[in-house]
């Protein structure tokens, strides 16, 4: 449970710095006029250094979603992997977006932390990307 209560921690203070990056931006967007060339600088790299540090928090959230599901990673690699090969030669249109809506899905539940959700995801996936081959894609 402290893997759940850390990755949602983690996802808690990336949406956070994420926001502040963004309210940073607007700031210097709205008073641009009346700022310093140095200053305008200096919020650009606050600005940065938070997006940044989003960035880190979100890498950490995966990963310590990603070591919950360990016996799984695998599977999810192999999956993506035939996804993507698929969506590349696959010709209709409706088995890709099959495939993508199945790779969205994934997606959000290991962005989410959501690890019931990721394992049944991935069983999604590895199905419509069989489907899409069994249906002479």
């Amino acid at each position: 449970m402290a893997n759940d209560t850390s990755a949602e921690q983690a996802r808690q203070l990336a949406e956070l710095f994420a926001g502040l990056a963004e309210s940073v931006d607007h700031f210097r967007e709205a008073n641009a006029a009346g700022l310093a060339d140095t200053q305008l600088d200096s919020l650009v790299n606050t600005a940065n250094l938070f997006e940044s540090l989003s960035d880190q928090e979100n890498v950490r959230s995966l990963a310590v979603t990603l070591a919950q599901v360990q016996s799984s990673v695998d599977a999810i690699i192999a999956a993506t992997k035939d996804a993507r090969q698929a969506v590349k030669t696959i010709n209709r249109i409706q088995c890709v977006f099959s495939i993508l809506d199945s790779a969205a899905a994934l997606a959000s539940a290991i962005a989410g932390g959501r690890i019931g959700d990721i394992v049944s995801s991935t069983g999604s996936l590895v199905q419509a990307v069989a489907a899409s081959w069994r249906d002479g894609a």
